[in-house]
């Protein structure tokens, strides 16, 4: 397994996430390139991707410390994150509300929804200035479950058994979603059914683990399963073929569009996010066990994209109101590719300016940690 300081191949899998976000928010909101349509309109799995990725890389952190310490440091591992995402997140909230001129849709919800990370339980669509951050509530959701839950399994020593708890969580996954379609979705119709759809299922916590539960998969064989590893290995194109393979076939039920009210019938709600899912696990799970070179320009390139990624995210929406509401003297494809250069700029500007300097408090309280461990020991 190799070490994540850092693996260039994971890098190059966030660098495509936040590029497959940024073209679909992009032709969503104003339009983008027409030869760009087909993979713009799949852009919004780019969030999936994300999900399997933070799934994997979390994962593997706590149960490595499990391994090693026999404990789960729980106030170390929040600090970590809170010092990681927090810093930066606060400061584009605190943009949005204090620079109404910057919300790119019809407002916000209240503030205190963004700072408990609640704003999607559930989202309110009327105010849906800042509704990408949907997906960092998961994500906090997910960090509060899961080191209790990995502490609580572990207890138990359930051994080969952990696969039939995989399959619970994601069969939880799919009856909630059963559950929020019967009630607040299937008697709708049209554009009503898309919002519901949205409301209830697509940016709701309890539907959408589906990708960091796969993560956590992935993380179990690379650490856990060396033999099944190994196979995996040596058939790497055959599970690269099988991922984009799975990916084809979500993309085909619904034509690639999640604003469209088939989304949201009963069978993509059950099925579409697990498939999805499986679909860039395949691809993490390959890319995070095989060796990458970090010493190309392409390499060093998709590395800085993602370092920047996290703050790209958090602004890019932002950059592209601006662009295209202010420079609506130039034409579509040239409004479009600024965005996209400056989104870029942007998030590289607020990591180095912000994120950067809690990134560096982090680190040195990592230190100490070490430090403290090897002393006790």
């Amino acid at each position: 397994m190799t070490s994540y300081n850092r693996i260039a191949g994971l890098d190059c899998i966030r660098s495509a996430a936040i590029l497959f976000v940024m073209i679909f928010h992009y032709e969503v909101y104003y339009g983008g390139p027409e030869w760009l349509e087909p993979l713009a309109r799949f852009g919004w799995t780019g969030v999936d991707l994300f999900f399997v990725l933070s799934g994997f890389l979390i994962s593997r952190i706590l149960m490595r410390e499990y391994e090693e310490t026999g404990r789960i440091h729980f106030s170390r591992f929040y600090t970590n994150r809170a010092l990681r995402i927090l810093p930066i997140y606060f400061f584009v909230v605190g943009l949005y509300f204090l620079f109404p001129v910057l919300n790119e849709g019809r407002g916000l919800q209240p503030l205190w929804r963004f700072l408990t990370f609640t704003q999607n339980l559930p989202t309110d669509l009327r105010s849906n200035s800042f509704s990408h951050s949907w997906s960092l509530a998961v994500e906090e959701h997910f960090y509060l479950l899961f080191p209790l839950l990995l502490l609580g399994l572990a207890s138990l020593k359930l051994g080969s058994k952990y696969v039939w708890v995989f399959l619970m969580i994601l069969l939880f996954g799919i009856v909630f979603r059963y559950l929020a379609w019967s009630e607040m979705v299937e008697m709708s119709f049209g554009r009503a059914k898309i919002g519901a759809g949205l409301k209830w299922i697509y940016y709701t916590s309890y539907s959408r683990f589906d990708g960091l539960l796969f993560g956590v998969a992935v993380a179990v064989i690379s650490l856990y399963c060396p033999k099944s590893l190994a196979v995996l290995l040596k058939f790497k194109l055959l599970v690269i073929a099988i991922g984009f393979g799975l990916l084809l076939f979500a993309w085909g039920i619904v034509n690639g569009k999640i604003l469209n009210p088939t989304a949201f019938d009963l069978i993509p709600t059950l099925f579409l996010y697990p498939l999805i899912s499986a679909g860039y696990a395949c691809l993490v799970l390959i890319v995070a066990n095989v060796s990458w070179s970090s010493q190309t320009i392409f390499a060093r390139f998709v590395g800085l994209l993602a370092t920047w990624s996290y703050s790209i995210y958090l602004v890019h929406k932002i950059v592209n109101h601006l662009i295209k509401t202010q420079l609506i003297q130039l034409s579509s494809e040239a409004r479009y590719c600024i965005s996209l250069i400056l989104s870029i700029c942007a998030g590289a500007l607020l990591y180095h300016v912000i994120e950067k300097s809690f990134l560096r408090i982090r680190s040195r309280l990592r230190d100490r940690w070490q430090e403290n461990t090897v002393s006790i020991s």
